[in-house]
């Protein structure tokens, strides 16, 4: 398996997790909705594109397989535009007359993957391009709402971090855009996935802290979730990498375990691990957090 169709795998799962626990939450606002919906659109087009490096097209005669795969890509990657337009003329609060315009862009993207996706113009090179021309065309009109708030906005911190949202918007465009290259058998790495995953956890951390994160917060976030991660994945090698592969009674037997011991150890890691991060790379922080503390 090849590092595309690695990336693709791991966005598409991280998307899918991070949208699911957005709809999980009760009481939640429209905003969160459609983040929700807008994360398992965006994850379900990276992992149509895992499915689809698992069944390539040889030699321009795709099976019923890879035919099937890339028209669910098509059409999952025009799906992508309309949810993302939806979030964000939501959480921009822009006026309903917007909304109304951005629900008729929404709506064609949606019908233009169906039109190309669904029938034989998947075949058509030109057809694809067209369609990723588009895709990447609405959603620059997203990062073009964020910058036309961040214009109208008086504060300058909350102009300064919807820069930061800007910014991050279109480098997931632009190397998402990159990732197409491969298509043609440019060489260029594969970034698009990362790129935009870790731009979906930047935005469902500011929907949940019901504020927009300063550029510190967000990294600070990141290195933890990251530590936090590589503990509980040593938790789980530990318990169950001495199972041989054939005894799978034992192996279900230990894997349940790890789950029970990471579920009990994941709310105190997690504190643990946020606090000496924020130590360790934001000491003025932490020293004012502690003083608040005592």
């Amino acid at each position: 398996m090849e590092i595309r169709t690695q990336s693709a795998l791991l966005a598409g799962i991280i998307g899918l997790a991070l949208g699911i626990s957005m709809l999980l939450r009760q009481q939640r606002a429209r905003v969160v909705t459609l983040f929700g919906v807008f994360a398992l659109s965006v994850g379900a087009f990276h992992f149509a594109r895992f499915l689809e490096g698992l069944f390539p097209i040889v030699d321009d005669a795709p099976g019923i397989p890879a035919r099937v795969m890339l028209g669910l890509t098509i059409v999952l990657g025009a799906l992508v535009p309309s949810t993302a337009l939806s979030f964000f003329l939501e959480f921009l609060n822009f006026s309903p007359r917007a909304a109304r315009y951005g629900r008729r862009t929404s709506l064609f993207s949606l019908l233009l993957g169906l039109t190309v996706g669904a029938t034989p113009l998947a075949d058509q090179l030109w057809a694809r391009v067209a369609v990723s021309a588009w895709v990447l065309l609405a959603l620059s009109f997203s990062v073009s709402l964020l910058l036309s708030r961040m214009q109208a906005s008086e504060a300058r911190i909350d102009r300064l971090r919807l820069m930061y949202l800007g910014i991050g918007a279109a480098g997931s465009i632009v190397f998402s855009g990159l990732d197409f290259l491969a298509r043609f058998d440019i060489p260029f790495p594969t970034l698009g996935p990362i790129i935009s995953t870790l731009y979906l956890f930047f935005l469902s951390q500011t929907l949940l802290r019901l504020r927009l994160m300063d550029l510190h917060e967000l990294l600070g976030k990141i290195a933890s979730q990251t530590v936090l991660a590589g503990i509980l994945a040593v938790v789980f090698i530990v318990l169950t990498v001495w199972v041989q592969k054939d005894n799978t009674s034992l192996y279900l037997f230990n894997t349940t375990v790890a789950a029970f011991v990471m579920l009990i150890l994941l709310e105190p890691l997690s504190r643990w691990v946020e606090e000496r991060v924020v130590a360790l790379f934001f000491r003025q922080r932490f020293a004012f957090l502690e003083s608040v503390r005592q």
